[in-house]
């Protein structure tokens, strides 16, 4: 069952890469396509897909271990902290400056 997640999981890693490199294309070109509503969806996709994919990964993994559930908590407190730094970035800045 964990080699069949982790296909799927690697699977949806190198989707991932594809649209971090699709967005260096748009940030990078003069090329803007008109994504419409995917626009939102491919932006938050960008933002947290790979810390979803991290999480998945990290389920698979730290599943049923005293001392990976530890690693679990670190990493959703690790999470937890990104999305807070991702949703207001000036009052980190402002915090460590």
């Amino acid at each position: 069952m964990k080699k069949i997640l982790y296909t799927i999981l690697s699977i949806l890693a190198i989707i991932y890469i594809g649209f971090l490199a699709v967005n260096v294309i748009i940030q990078k070109t003069a090329w803007a396509p008109d994504m419409g509503n995917f626009q939102a969806v491919f932006d938050f996709i960008v933002n947290f897909g790979g810390v979803a994919i991290i999480f998945a990964f990290a389920v698979v993994n730290f599943a049923g271990n005293p001392l990976k559930i530890v690693f679990f908590v670190l990493l959703i407190i690790a999470i937890i902290i990104y999305i807070i730094v991702m949703a207001c970035p000036d009052v980190i800045y402002n915090l460590f400056s």
